[in-house]
């Protein structure tokens, strides 16, 4: 991407306008040449001059934007983190974010959380009898540090299982919370789906706000806008 300068793009702007326009680019004056008449030349002109215009509008910037990056999450507000209540991951985040006051903070990746604890033995997948799908349960391993399962139906009647955080399990999470973030940043982790987000996006449509809020809790670690990374915005 290159940038260019405010006041060479206003003049060119002015220049290349006053050419499609049949004038002497130097003094405005109408210009005595066959080249400036020509249709296809002054329609040429009139292009350049829209994508100069643009140019300017776009803060003097030609090519693909690029957005700033988020700030990283600030990891020293969890040595205050004290234990609520049993919870699933998508709150267990939610409740990180409380202190951070600043606005586009990248907040810990629910799905990289799921992935960092199934290689590292914690979590296991298992396909549901009930729906013939694959889910993240809690391992032997991961029992042991305070995970466990929660299955139910949804609003809608759709089986769902999902792990939950006891107050072992929070804490050893905002233990190993920077661990999974910089292992997700390596590229250590992929970022591939996993087979259930696939059916999310439909599951709070129509819905009360108190059944939008229960099928929020159910599906919490797989909600697909944590794993895009939205921004954590102070309301």
């Amino acid at each position: 991407m290159k940038e260019f300068e405010e006041t060479r793009l206003n003049a060119a702007i002015t220049y290349i306008s006053r050419m499609a326009d049949g004038n002497n680019p130097t003094n405005n004056r109408p210009a005595n040449s066959d080249l400036l008449d020509n249709p296809n030349v002054i329609r040429c002109l009139h292009f350049v001059k829209e994508v100069l215009e643009e140019v300017r509008n776009n803060n003097g910037r030609t090519g693909r934007y690029k957005k700033p990056s988020k700030k990283p999450f600030p990891f020293e507000v969890l040595k205050a983190f004290a234990y609520r209540e049993d919870k699933s991951i998508l709150h267990l985040i939610r409740q990180f974010a409380e202190p951070v006051t600043e606005e586009d903070v990248r907040l810990p990746n629910a799905a990289a959380i799921n992935k960092w604890l199934g290689a590292n033995g914690y979590l296991d997948r298992r396909m549901a009898p009930q729906n013939g799908k694959e889910y993240w349960v809690p391992s032997e391993k991961g029992k042991l540090i305070g995970l466990y399962e929660r299955e139910g139906n949804a609003p809608d009647g759709r089986f769902y299982i999902t792990v939950m955080y006891n107050e072992s399990a929070q804490r050893f999470m905002a233990d190993h919370i920077e661990q999974i973030v910089r292992s997700y940043d390596a590229g250590n982790l992929t970022q591939k789906e996993d087979p259930e987000e696939k059916e999310i996006s439909g599951i709070s449509r129509g819905l009360s706000e108190q059944d939008r809020q229960e099928a929020e809790d159910l599906y919490a670690e797989q909600w697909k806008q944590w794993d895009n990374e939205i921004p954590f915005q102070q309301h």
